[in-house]
């Protein structure tokens, strides 16, 4: 999927700054295992953590665009040009 690119100063930006470092940290503790290939109980308990907080990211974002989709529409049945380029 295009995206455009996103103004570094915006929320979305910075929310999926945070999203990114998280997954990363993620992806590095997964990549981080003991001798035997295994990966450590700190490291299995911070991993957990940090992917129900990249879940919950996940879904704060999917609420952020149902309430704008429902602003634009009501914006839109009432006509109100100034409300859907708020939008």
């Amino acid at each position: 999927i295009a995206t455009l690119p996103l103004d570094p100063t915006s929320k979305e930006a910075m929310v999926e700054n945070r999203l990114a470092s998280k997954e990363t940290a993620l992806q590095n503790l997964l990549d981080d295992t003991d001798d035997d290939g295994e990966l450590t109980r700190t490291n299995l308990a911070e991993a957990s953590k940090l992917k129900a907080e990249i879940e919950q990211l996940h879904f704060d974002d999917c609420g952020a665009v149902l309430l704008a989709n429902m602003a634009f529409y009501d914006a839109f049945s009432s006509r109100d040009i100034d409300a859907m380029k708020e939008v």
